[in-house]
């Protein structure tokens, strides 16, 4: 079973988010008002912090198996930064 496909974006108060295809992703949401909007900014973020954790352990497991030289600099700083922006995504920051 696969999962609806992202971006996915909670609304302004919090209550639903969707995906950008139109698809309601989760509804309604609990919690108190602070709380339910950071709860859809976790789920809004979902589909990114799934993506960023494939690759940046692709990537890992891709440089272990060559003895940590297989990818360039520039491309281990490329996995860290998609990782933290599915982080700050999840957490309501703009990286």
């Amino acid at each position: 079973m696969a999962h609806t496909p992202g971006p996915w974006k909670p609304t302004p108060d919090g209550d639903i988010v969707y995906a950008t295809n139109g698809k309601q992703v989760c509804y309604p949401l609990s919690g108190l008002d602070g709380e339910r909007e950071a709860n859809a900014q976790l789920i809004a973020a979902a589909p990114e912090l799934l993506a960023a954790c494939e690759v940046l352990l692709s990537g890992w497991d891709k440089d272990a198996a060559c003895g940590g030289n297989q990818l360039a600099p520039e491309e281990k700083w490329n996995l860290m930064a998609q990782a933290e922006r599915a982080i700050a995504k999840a957490k309501g920051v703009t990286p």
